[in-house]
């Protein structure tokens, strides 16, 4: 147990120093915790809803599987409905991981080693009461 502890730790710490705007999002993280609502007043906060809305959009571009993807612009003109296979062969690759650490940062591991830990920690402050369900 202490094992797996330790190695979660550590990739968690090894993925806050190879990718700088993580420690950003982990303050961000702690500053939840701090001024959860249900700590203060009562009121439960949604964990869920949190990690759906805030972290989870801000952090797919910095780890795990969408890492190093081409960002796509949105335009003014409303979308096509059909698809343009077409469009979607000719579309830039991703940029190849030219490192170990790159290519780990890029892995289910690492989004796991973060976001577990982000999640566990979000869980902890909504006492399973978020949305008022379970009051």
């Amino acid at each position: 147990m202490t094992t797996t502890r330790t190695t979660k730790a550590a990739a968690f710490g090894r993925a806050l120093a190879a990718e700088p705007a993580l420690v950003h999002l982990d303050a961000m993280v702690t500053a939840f915790e701090k001024l959860a609502p249900s700590k203060r007043s009562g009121t439960p906060m949604c964990y869920a809803c949190l990690w759906d809305a805030i972290l989870k959009p801000l952090t797919a571009p910095l780890l795990g599987w969408e890492r190093g993807d081409p960002l796509v612009q949105a335009t003014d003109e409303p979308r096509p409905v059909y698809v343009n296979f077409a469009e979607l062969l000719t579309a830039a690759p991703p940029a190849r991981a030219t490192t170990a650490t790159e290519e780990w940062l890029r892995s289910s591991e690492a989004w796991d080693a973060v976001t577990g830990v982000w999640l566990r920690r979000l869980e902890a402050v909504d006492p399973a009461k978020g949305h008022g369900i379970g009051r």
